[in-house]
């Protein structure tokens, strides 16, 4: 399973340390004064930075939870023997604050910052509509390998960054000026679906893997899925219409480097590429990768 401990170098720097821990498993964050995080669940570790706009939002729900003064233990494990149990540590000028409760026995000031940190580093993962989807997925490799197309096998497993997973996204073109491959497509590419990428991997010979679970962005209205693509993770957003994907990304500059006017910073080169009302987004230097997602969907919109 993967851990996450402080440096005992420099302890100060741990702002928030974050834990859950239920009969699934344990679940714990750490995030620094400088924005960056980790977050080890599910046996894997990812890391990433939040934008000033997140942090911001986030330590206003922590002061606003005044646990200087009410900080303490919330919790009566003969009441909830399988509950989750939450510990928060909050580290600032007047030192170190705990928060400890349960599912169901969370103080209501408590509740906006643990909504906060939930919904930021530890989103629900819908099982059933993750197995849906890899039983969609399977079924598709099943038909490609009818029609002489080699079956994909499992990708190596890559632990998803945060890149992959808190990262904002996507910019729209100017509607005076749409992309090739939105024009050219038409009424077909507007109805291009998840499943329909996935077919198209495999179509290219690609080792296609769908990862359980999804992907939240405060940025955008549209959950998404994590596909490893030859093990490199690409991101997946299915939107109800292509109208709704392009306002949900149009506020993000053509090199994606800001949006809303907020500076972004990148692990990796961003790559944005969407057909009708799929949008995708991947985050690597890898150009073999890049090129392989460019002859499915068209060349990226933005990105770098």
């Amino acid at each position: 399973a993967a851990t996450i401990s402080a440096s005992p170098a420099a302890p100060s720097l741990v702002l928030v340390e974050f834990t859950r821990n239920s009969p699934d498993g344990e679940e714990r964050v750490l995030l620094n004064l400088d924005r960056t995080y980790s977050v080890a669940r599910g046996g894997q570790l990812s890391e990433g930075t939040l934008s000033e706009e997140e942090m911001a939002v986030l330590l206003k729900e922590l002061e606003d939870a005044n646990l200087r003064e009410q900080a303490g233990d919330y919790f009566d494990d003969t009441d909830c023997p399988d509950c989750a149990i939450y510990e928060l540590v909050y580290r600032n000028l007047f030192g170190e604050h705990t928060l400890r409760t349960a599912t169901g026995q969370e103080p209501a000031w408590s509740l906006p910052v643990l909504d906060a940190l939930t919904a930021l580093f530890l989103p629900e993962e819908p099982v059933a509509a993750a197995s849906a989807t890899v039983t969609a997925t399977v079924q598709i490799l099943a038909d490609a390998s009818a029609t002489s197309m080699p079956s994909p096998q499992p990708s190596p497993a890559t632990t998803p960054t945060a890149a992959a997973t808190h990262t904002p996204t996507a910019i729209a073109q100017p509607a005076a000026s749409p992309t090739p491959s939105a024009t050219s497509t038409g009424s077909a590419a507007s109805q291009y679906s998840t499943l329909d990428l996935l077919a198209d991997l495999a179509d290219s010979d690609a080792q296609v893997e769908v990862t359980p679970g999804r992907v939240v962005k405060p940025y955008l209205s549209a959950h998404g899925l994590i596909v490893r693509v030859d093990g490199e993770p690409l991101q997946v957003f299915q939107y109800p219409d292509e109208a709704s994907l392009l306002a949900d990304v149009a506020s993000l500059d053509a090199s994606a480097s800001s949006i809303n006017g907020l500076p972004l910073v990148w692990p990796a080169a961003p790559h944005f590429w969407r057909k009708g009302s799929l949008l995708a987004l991947a985050v690597t230097d890898e150009g073999d990768f890049v090129d392989l997602i460019s002859q499915v969907l068209g060349e990226q919109f933005a990105g770098q």
